[in-house]
Parts: C-alpha cells; sequence; structure tokens
C-alpha cells in the first residue's frame, strides 16, 4: 500500500505550503490575525444557505468575508444546509441551491473557490439519500452529479473563473459515490474528500491513494482536494486517560505526519486541515479556548517558514 502511494505521487512536484490551508469557524479579526501569524493563505470556511435570510446573519457574515479578502486570504467557501425541503423536494432543492449559489458567486467574484455541500454522502443533508439506507452511495453520487448539472453551468455564467469544488466527499471512495459522479458524468472543477481516524496518516495517505486510483481509472486529471483532515481526541484509543500534554504530542504527531507525507507524496493539490479554533481545548483544534497555541500550531508556522 505505502508502495503504490509513493509510485502515485512521484512524477508531481512536492506540495508547497502556498497549497496548505485550514479550516476556521469564524473569520473575525483575531483569527485572521493568527492565520496570517501561520504564514497561511488559504482559509475553508461556512456559508450556512437556511441562515441566509436572517438580516443578522448576512450581514455579519458578508463583513467577515469581505475582511478576510481584503487581509489577503483566498477563502474556499462551502456552502450547505437548505432553508427548506427534504428528500422528495430533492429536486426542487437542487433548482433553487442552483439560482442561490449563482447570485452569491456573482455578489463575491473575489471568492474563487466554492464548494457545495459537506460530507453529502453520510450526513447534513437527506436531498442526496444520506440517512435512507436503501439508496445506495452510488445511486447519492448520481443524484450529486444531478445537483452539478444545475449548478455548475449557472455558476460559471456567474463567474467563469470560479472553482466548483465536490463537497468533501467521508464515505468509502472505491465503488461507491465516487463511481455514481463518473457513471453520471459529473460537471466540477475540483474533487475533495475528508480524512479522520487514527492514526490519521494512514487514513490520510489510504483515502488520497483509493481517489487517484479511481480518478486514474476514468481518466480524471483535475485537482484533487482534501478539504477536512484532523485528529480528534474521541478516536484516540483510551482517550479518557490521557492528560493534555500527551493528546497535544499525538495531535501535533498527526498533522506532522500527514503533511509531511503529502509534501513526499503529492496525493493531493490542496489541503485544509480541521481547524484553527474548535472552542475546546482537547479536541481537533490549532488554537487553545485561551488563545494560546498549541504544539501542532507551533510546528506548522515554522514548517510554512520552512518546509
Amino acid at each position: 500500500m505505502i508502495t503504490a502511494t509513493l509510485r502515485i505521487g512521484a512524477s508531481a512536484p512536492a506540495l508547497t505550503p502556498a497549497e496548505i490551508g485550514i479550516g476556521a469557524h469564524a473569520l473575525d479579526q483575531r483569527s485572521i490575525s493568527q492565520l496570517l501569524r501561520l504564514g497561511m493563505h488559504h482559509v475553508r470556511s461556512t456559508l450556512y444557505w437556511s441562515l441566509w435570510e436572517d438580516p443578522k446573519y448576512r450581514r455579519d457574515w458578508k463583513a467577515d468575508i469581505e475582511q478576510a479578502l481584503q487581509s489577503g486570504l483566498e477563502p474556499l467557501v462551502v456552502v450547505h444546509q437548505a432553508p427548506w425541503g427534504g428528500w422528495e423536494d430533492r429536486m426542487a432543492v437542487y433548482r433553487e441551491f442552483a439560482s442561490f449559489m449563482a447570485e452569491r458567486v456573482a455578489e463575491f467574484p473575489q471568492v474563487q473557490a466554492w464548494q457545495l455541500w459537506n460530507e453529502m454522502d453520510v450526513a447534513f443533508t437527506p436531498v442526496f439519500g444520506a440517512g435512507r439506507p436503501e439508496v445506495s452511495f452510488r445511486e447519492r453520487g448520481r443524484l450529486y452529479s444531478e445537483m452539478l448539472r444545475q449548478a455548475y453551468p449557472a455558476i460559471k455564467q456567474s463567474n467563469p473563473n470560479a472553482l466548483v469544488v465536490v463537497g468533501g466527499i467521508a464515505s468509502d471512495i472505491d465503488g461507491g459515490f465516487l463511481e455514481g459522479l463518473y457513471e453520471a458524468g459529473a460537471q466540477y472543477d475540483v474533487l475533495a474528500l475528508h480524512t479522520y481516524g487514527f492514526p490519521l496518516e494512514l487514513a490520510f495517505r489510504e483515502r488520497g491513494t483509493v481517489a487517484r486510483r479511481v480518478m486514474q481509472r476514468h481518466h480524471d486529471t483535475r485537482p484533487l482536494w482534501n478539504t477536512e483532515f484532523g485528529l480528534e481526541r474521541t478516536v484516540i484509543p483510551g482517550y479518557s486517560r490521557l492528560t493534555a500534554a500527551q493528546t497535544d504530542s499525538l495531535h501535533l504527531a498527526a498533522w506532522r505526519a500527514s503533511l509531511e507525507a503529502n509534501a513526499h507524496n503529492r496525493l493531493y493539490d490542496r489541503v485544509y486541515g480541521y481547524v484553527l479554533s474548535e472552542g475546546t481545548d482537547l479536541g481537533f483544534g490549532l488554537i487553545r479556548v485561551d488563545g494560546s497555541e498549541r504544539p501542532a500550531y507551533v510546528w506548522l508556522q515554522s514548517w510554512i517558514d520552512h518546509p
């Protein structure tokens, strides 16, 4: 498995720090400053479709995204959470989503990358079959492709330069959701998946390896991004007995091993770690509740300066 991984990326240039990003729950001045201190410019942020009609949410979101752009950050905006509808209304939701995306892409032409839905194969929305065991992952991929059939041209009409990024795939890669995308001729610019597990590096490598194999089988040369990877306390065996220092050490090792493996093997063309700040000291976050930096943040800052 490792030998195959090395071969897949052998002819590609190494991933550079400029191609590394991180997810952020907020784009306030404090978060932006923490990102810039890292020397990082790519950030993944969420736009909740269901909240857009709330004037305060809309006003705050616009202010945050404008502040991020003015600071030199390059947001990947993931849009999900439908304001209405479910499985029975899925086709109408697809149409409405395409219209919503066309409006947002036209409104924010400086945002170059838009990710459509989030882990839609397994959770967060029923409109592609998540939560319905009778709908196979392959069929979910075909349904997602139907949404793309409407959203992709609408987005490109609003901004031909916008990148349409697949929502991060969380299910098994081979023979499931991704095959459904190919069978339906899905329109997108960037394929994306998510990686969690323990040890993180193993899951990070294996999912990227399988995705590259499937892409090669379908002669797909589009970029592959990992838009969420991270280590949470609850996936570590015996986590309840670990001290904060031990958890920090495992967290650092997971980040370091994954990024160094990708720099050498180039499984992913861009990666986004999860997450800048989580609101707890022992989970995914690089920043503690008090604003101090966990060891993974300090290492990442140094590695970005001198990879």
